[in-house]
């Protein structure tokens, strides 16, 4: 497919490079100047103006961050895209708010479609968990790009438009919790009844067998 990836950081690029591995014709962009050029350094072939990047994908993907910025590309991009394109918000954008936006780009028949991204660094080379809200014949018209981003059974239609966000805000409360959880059993381990305990050792040997290995 022909894939536009707006917005070039860490996992944007790592989303990209993912795609050309696979096969698929990919543009980026990004607002700044260095993210640009050095996606063009590892292979990531960029426009310098987000207009001119309509004529040369179907499938637009959104690496940016949540709120405003959003709502600023989409602005500037949707009165250039033909009907037929789906653009798909990658982001941590709040799921009423995309939801809405489902709503404003279904009415120039451009599909939107909510996609959680989870994974960090690690993705760019195990995949990433996506968990994808929108309707079922966009998703399945960009199920091809879904399955090479993600890692093995890191896929899924989860639901309706704003599903995908949705299910993406309580995977992170769950993950800031165990966060938290951490932190606060290292403390124990720092400040309680054995002063020299190896916390980085200790680290080490929980990720091997674990129950809580992370």
């Amino acid at each position: 497919m022909n894939v536009a990836v707006i917005g070039l950081g860490r996992m944007g690029a790592a989303i990209a490079q993912r795609l050309m591995a696979a096969g698929h014709a990919v543009v980026g962009f990004d607002p700044d100047k260095t993210a640009r050029l050095k996606a063009k350094k590892s292979g990531i072939a960029c426009v310098d103006v987000l207009g001119d990047i309509s004529a040369q994908a179907s499938v637009f993907w959104l690496m940016i961050p949540a709120g405003d910025p959003v709502d600023a590309v989409l602005a500037e991009l949707t009165p250039v895209l033909r009907p037929g394109a789906v653009v798909v918000d990658g982001g941590n954008s709040f799921y009423k708010d995309s939801l809405a936006r489902y709503k404003r780009l279904k009415a120039r028949k451009v599909s939107f479609i909510d996609c959680g991204t989870s994974g960090g660094l690690h993705g760019k080379k195990i995949g990433y968990c996506l968990m994808v809200g929108g309707d079922a014949a966009a998703v399945k018209k960009v199920t091809p790009v879904f399955t090479v981003i993600a890692a093995p059974g890191g896929f899924a239609h989860v639901g309706p438009a704003g599903a995908g966000h949705y299910v993406k805000m309580v995977h992170n409360g769950v993950e800031y919790a165990l966060l938290q959880s951490y932190a606060e059993g290292f403390q124990l381990l720092k400040q309680g009844a054995y002063k020299d305990l190896n916390l980085a050792d200790l680290a080490g040997l929980w990720n091997h067998g674990s129950i809580i290995r992370s």
